[in-house]
């Protein structure tokens, strides 16, 4: 998976960052790594960011029919 996004704050971060971020979780509800599911994800305000046509560094997310794809500044 890409990046994910926060929908409250639009915050992006990438799967071992929210992972790290919820390390401390009881009991531990979060599912394995590379198993994350849209349904999951929705449950906890989140939305997968996929990622989009393009090429150099990544520099956000647009949406583009109801789901999210990175945006990229050309180099």
């Amino acid at each position: 998976m890409g990046l994910l996004r926060y929908r409250e704050t639009g915050e992006l971060v990438t799967e071992t960052e929210f992972r790290f971020r919820n390390r401390k979780r009881r009991p531990q509800t979060v599912p394995a790594q590379g198993l994350l599911t849209e349904e999951f994800l929705d449950s906890e305000g989140i939305d997968p960011v996929f990622y989009g046509p393009g090429s150099g560094t990544v520099t956000g997310a647009e949406p583009i029919n109801g789901k999210w794809y990175t945006t990229w500044e050309q180099s």
